[in-house]
């Protein structure tokens, strides 16, 4: 966490038990999660994905960020 910048960065990578679908519920869960605290303003998330199991990388990071006042969220897939 960024605590001066009030914002979480968080790094996750696909896997054979990890692909879009489950990744993109764990995002899910943790924009609510960081809704909630007071002192996070902004969610960054690069998700690598070495295998390219994300078959579409600016849909789904257009899907998922948002200018919501309460909590901006960007999404960054870095396909290998």
């Amino acid at each position: 966490m960024l605590c001066q910048e009030q914002a979480a960065v968080e790094a996750k990578m696909t896997r054979e038990s990890l692909g879009a679908k489950e990744i993109r519920s764990q995002l899910v869960d943790d924009m609510f999660g960081y809704r909630g605290q007071k002192n996070v303003a902004a969610l960054v998330v690069v998700v690598y994905d070495p295998t390219r199991r994300i078959d579409n990388p600016a849909g789904f990071e257009h899907d998922l960020n948002t200018d919501d006042p309460e909590l901006l969220v960007r999404i960054v897939i870095a396909q290998g």
